[in-house]
């Protein structure tokens, strides 16, 4: 595998895969296109996902129902309001 390096250090590929996915909580990470590009696989799951969702746009992988918040909190993000 290969080394990622980073500002302030370097992973190989399982060492940062299994970094990510002890965290105690979950991470999905959504380019500035809106796509999903990763997310981890902890064992505490908010909500189940599956990796069909990588490329698509994330306010295609939510129901109907809940799609203006993900559209708003995605929005927030863009506008720095994290």
């Amino acid at each position: 595998t290969g080394l990622i390096y980073l500002p302030t250090g370097v992973f190989n590929l399982e060492e940062l895969t299994s970094m990510l996915n002890t965290l105690p909580f979950d991470i999905t990470y959504v380019n500035k296109d809106d796509i999903v590009k990763y997310f981890s696989e902890g064992k505490e799951r908010t909500f189940p996902r599956t990796k069909a969702i990588i490329g698509r746009n994330v306010s295609n992988c939510h129901p109907p129902a809940s799609v203006h918040v993900v559209e708003q909190i995605v929005a927030d993000f863009k506008e720095g309001k994290n």
